[in-house]
Parts: C-alpha cells; sequence; structure tokens
C-alpha cells in the first residue's frame, strides 16, 4: 500500500482562483467605460456652454434690474466701444523772428497785463541783440542826439548820411527847455526845432557824461526820461533808440568810473523799456575785458572818442537794429 502525499495541490487552488477572478475583472473593466463615458460628457457639456457663451445671444435682460455682467471671456459688442476721436488739429503760432522781432524787446503793448516792474535790471540783458545786417542808407533818416561825444561822429565823418543834434557841453534838460544851443560849426539853434526840422525816421540818444558831473542819478534819471517823453510827442512816428553811456579809462574822472556808469545804464535801460523804446548796449562795441574804454579808442581825457571807435561804433549799429522789413537788410 503506497504512502499518501500530504503536500498542497497548488494547481487545484490556482484554478479555482482563476475562475473566481473573472467575473471580479469584468466588474472593473464596466466601472471603468462608464467613468470614462462620465468624463466624455462633462467635456461635451463644458464645451457646449463655453461655445454658447462665445457666440450664443446673452440672454434678455429682465426689466428694472441691471444688466448681467459680461463673462470674462465673452467678446464687447463692437457698437459699444466708443471710437477714438482724432486729435485736433495743432494751433497755428505766427513765428515772432520771422514776422517781427520787437515783442521780446516790448516795444508794443503786451496783451492782458502789463509789466511787472524790475527788481534789478541789467542793461545787457535788456539791449537789442545782433539782428542781421543793413548797410549804409540806413541812415539817411537818422538823427543823432547828444553831447560832444556823438559830435565826434559828425567831427570824423563816420556816418556822413545822417543828421546830427550834438552839442558840446549839453545835457538832457538842454535838449526840450528851449535854450539855445552852439553847434560844432559855430551855428546857433534851439536843438528840439532843428530835431522836428530833420523829419527823421529813427532817432539815436546819447547823453549824461555832462550831466554825471554836476547832478545825482536820480536827477539824471528824471531829466532824461522828461527829454525822452519831449522827443516822443514831438516825433510819435519815429522810432526811438537810447544809447548806453560810453566806457571811460579808469582813474581819470571822480565821477566817471565804471560803478557808476553801469549803475546809471541800468537805469536807462529799464527807462527806455519803460517807455516801449530801443535800447543800444554801446559797452559791447568799446568796453575791454574789463568794462573800461579801450586804449585804442581813448582820446587824451580818457572818455572822448577816437576816429577808430567812432567805426567801431557805427558797425555796431549796423548790426543792431530793430526788425523792420524796410530795414537795406545785407545778410
Amino acid at each position: 500500500m503506497k504512502k499518501q502525499k500530504s503536500g498542497h495541490n497548488w494547481s487545484q487552488t490556482y484554478q479555482r482562483n482563476k475562475r473566481h477572478r473573472r467575473p471580479r475583472k469584468g466588474i472593473h473593466r464596466a466601472l471603468i467605460a462608464a467613468c470614462a463615458v462620465a468624463v466624455l460628457l462633462c467635456v461635451g457639456a463644458g464645451a457646449a456652454l463655453a461655445f454658447a457663451g462665445w457666440f450664443g445671444p446673452p440672454a434678455p435682460a429682465v426689466p428694472g434690474s441691471a444688466p448681467p455682467e459680461p463673462s470674462r471671456r465673452q467678446k464687447p459688442d463692437k457698437a459699444d466701444v466708443p471710437r477714438r476721436q482724432p486729435p485736433p488739429p495743432p494751433a497755428v503760432i505766427p513765428d515772432p523772428i520771422l514776422a517781427d522781432n520787437t515783442a521780446w524787446n516790448y516795444t508794443a503793448d503786451l496783451p492782458g497785463a502789463a509789466l511787472p516792474p524790475l527788481q534789478a535790471p541789467d542793461y545787457r540783458m535788456l539791449a537789442l541783440p545782433e539782428n542781421g545786417r543793413v548797410d549804409d542808407s540806413y541812415f539817411d533818416d537818422v538823427t543823432f542826439v547828444g553831447d560832444s561825444i556823438t559830435q565826434a561822429l559828425e567831427l570824423y565823418n563816420s556816418i556822413p548820411g545822417a543828421g546830427y543834434c550834438a552839442y558840446k557841453g549839453i545835457g538832457p534838460r538842454q535838449i526840450y527847455d528851449g535854450s539855445v544851443q552852439t553847434r560844432r560849426t559855430g551855428e546857433r539853434e534851439v536843438p528840439m526845432e532843428m530835431l522836428l526840422a530833420s523829419a527823421p525816421g529813427k532817432v539815436y540818444v546819447l547823453m549824461g557824461t555832462n550831466t554825471m558831473v554836476n547832478f545825482d542819478n536820480d536827477s539824471l534819471l528824471a531829466y532824461y526820461a522828461e527829454m525822452l517823453d519831449q522827443i516822443r510827442a514831438a516825433l510819435p512816428a519815429a522810432k526811438i533808440y537810447v544809447q548806453a553811456i560810453t566806457p571811460v579809462v579808469p582813474g581819470r574822472h571822480a565821477s566817471l568810473d565804471k560803478a557808476r556808469i553801469d549803475t546809471l545804464n541800468n537805469l536807462l535801460a529799464a527807462l527806455a523799456l519803460e517807455k516801449q523804446l530801443y535800447f543800444v548796449n554801446l559797452q559791447e562795441a568799446l568796453a575791454d575785458d574789463e568794462g573800461n574804454l579801450r586804449d585804442e579808442y581813448a582820446g587824451g581825457d580818457g572818455y572822448h572818442l577816437t576816429p577808430g571807435a567812432c567805426d567801431a561804433w557805427r558797425e555796431y549799429l549796423l548790426t543792431h537794429t530793430a526788425y523792420d522789413p524796410a530795414n537795406p537788410y545785407i545778410a
């Protein structure tokens, strides 16, 4: 009789378990298929809603209620977007340089308000700038009004086409008070009468050296202002140029020092601005780097001028005129 083996029959166990696992695999596969279908349905529904939100018509608004807020992905209606307006055309601003350069020198009334008073005027900033060049015919209707310094222009024939009302030792008051003065050639005349008789289109005034010796600054300025008013009243159409007091050689005369000349020129430039006249800075033409009269331009007394100084004076005036289309410009 054979002895029965006691080992476990693994083959029978595997076959039995395999038969039990087959039904469970089918269930698992069915669940996976159901989940996949559910996912596809959700994706399809979401896509349909998104499509309807982008392209479908909006829901009608309920009367009396606020309009629904648009979806972030909803495109705005083109009719609701305000059109961008084109910018207005640029304003046409006239060019004061091409039209008339008198605006910068305040020779015409400014609209709106009067000019504020100058606190610390500087004659160099208020003077006419270089503005092209005119030929000598510019002086044909010019009359120079002044003292013995202005007489030098006539004496040296520096500007032969101009007229002269120039008298030795004269001051501003003698121009308008009706007193009789003596010309360089010896004729006796009343300055204002001769000025009117010359019928100038332009008047160049240079005074102050003689008055500085006998009067203080306030008196000199008062006489100067009265003289300019008289000339303006007598010649309303003429252009009036106030010329700076010329430099001197230092140390020659106690009353004619550089500091006082600079102060008076500041006051005269402000006066010209106030009266809407032109100021010409002759210091630029005649002074050295320290503001004193150049040695080659100085006469023996330290303040009268040489022929070379008068030529430099003339050249400076030819390039420092107020703009006028009638001027004989050459450059």
